[in-house]
């Protein structure tokens, strides 16, 4: 049987108040100011610490319109409406959307009872959107909810943006249907020209994304999918501690990831991002004709309606594979 009490508490960092929970299994931190940051994913059986905060950045604030490369790199963001920075509809839509960079309202009254749930108003585009976060066991359940505020139907690029740290003998796994996946930038031995396809995991000698190798230094943002499963996991072969991230492939039906390994500021990590279009810039997914793009662009959001949706991560322990 999985005991599933679930501990609310708070604490401060740099003078930004943290929201976090935690049972047997998980403990995880939030900052509802900073944009709703998932701050810290932690195993308590392990111990391991699975956000990545690289070289232990304090935290701090950022505007709104920000280039999301002058942020802390912390953690878990949410990117909503766009990836990409973009002009779209007369609105300009900043870096990585528009509410990584904003506070977030925190339902207090939930909080008492063991859950997270955060929302806020997009600016400039709108959307009301919202998260919330429950323990289950092993399990963290993300529930989002995207509300259409306006006269007219309107598009959205959503993405889960969490930033894993990596270890020696971290693998990325995929479903077997997965044969090759998109490539929408790179650099390093594996720069290539925007909408490459890779074959996946073995593009060419030396390169394996699956065992996150990149043949020395160099990052790469591609896109698996539509899928029909809707799952991911990064296993460490060596401890057995695993993250595994299942959502559901009809509301999201692709997964990007970015992967770093030292090209990009130093860096070394992972991003497991479901998404609903494959790509990170709405305006070039869906073109003011509204037409598809080939499968590859989010579906409109009548006026006054609402979106769901459930991403999954559990922490799990595999048996040693050396």
């Amino acid at each position: 049987m999985i005991l599933n009490k679930v501990e609310s508490f708070t604490e401060k960092e740099d003078g930004f108040e943290i929201f976090g929970l935690r049972n047997e299994f998980v403990e995880i931190k939030i900052v509802p100011e900073l944009g709703g940051r998932i701050l810290s994913l932690r195993d308590r059986r392990s111990g391991r610490e699975w956000m990545d905060r690289p070289h232990g950045q304090a935290l701090f604030r950022n505007d709104y319109g920000d280039d999301f490369a002058s942020g802390t790199f912390a953690g878990a963001d949410e990117c909503i409406p766009t990836i990409a920075p973009v002009r779209w509809r007369g609105r300009d839509l900043p870096d990585h959307g528009e509410i990584w960079a904003l506070g977030w309202s925190l339902d207090e009254s939930l909080f008492r009872e063991g859950m997270i749930k955060t929302s806020v108003d997009l600016p400039v585009s709108p959307f009301t959107f919202s998260r919330t976060i429950t323990l289950c066991g092993e399990r963290v359940l993300l529930d989002y909810e995207v509300t259409n505020r306006g006269e007219q139907e309107e598009f959205f690029l959503s993405a889960h943006h969490p930033l894993y740290a990596l270890e020696p003998g971290d693998e990325l796994h995929l479903p077997a249907e997965v044969q090759e996946v998109f490539v929408s930038g790179s650099a390093g031995k594996v720069e290539c020209l925007p909408e490459t396809r890779w074959r996946w995991p073995e593009p060419k000698p030396g390169i394996h994304l699956g065992n996150l190798d990149l043949g020395g230094e160099g990052y790469a943002k591609f896109f698996a999918g539509p899928l029909q499963q809707g799952e991911a996991a990064l296993v460490n072969r060596r401890t057995g501690a695993g993250l595994e991230v299942s959502w559901d492939p009809l509301q999201n039906p692709w997964l990007g990831i970015w992967l770093t390994r030292g090209a990009y500021k130093g860096f070394h990590h992972l991003a497991i991002e479901p998404t609903n279009g494959c790509g990170d810039s709405l305006d070039a997914l869906v073109p003011d004709s509204s037409e598809s793009n080939h499968g590859r662009a989010p579906a409109p959001l009548p006026p006054g309606a609402s979106r769901s949706w459930q991403i999954e991560i559990c922490l799990t322990h595999h048996p040693r594979t050396l």
